[in-house]
């Protein structure tokens, strides 16, 4: 992006994107029982989790999360 004054902005990557995701398996898919239909009436009904990882100083960490939606 450039300023009224000429100045631009350049923003230095840390690491090169990587794939970490193979989704030409062979192995079976659980079909998607909710469509994107995120609006859940009662609690303990709809569960949500992931996992990805995250840069420290100290190395890779992994962040995983569950939520009851």
């Amino acid at each position: 992006m450039q300023s009224k004054q000429g100045r631009q902005s350049h923003e230095k990557r840390r690491y090169a994107i990587v794939a970490t995701t193979d989704s030409k398996h062979k192995f079976p898919v659980t079909p998607n029982l909710l469509k994107q239909d995120f609006n859940v009436k009662e609690p303990n009904k709809v569960w949500m989790a992931d996992i990805t990882y995250i840069s420290t100083s100290e190395g890779w960490l992994y962040l995983a999360s569950v939520m009851d939606l």
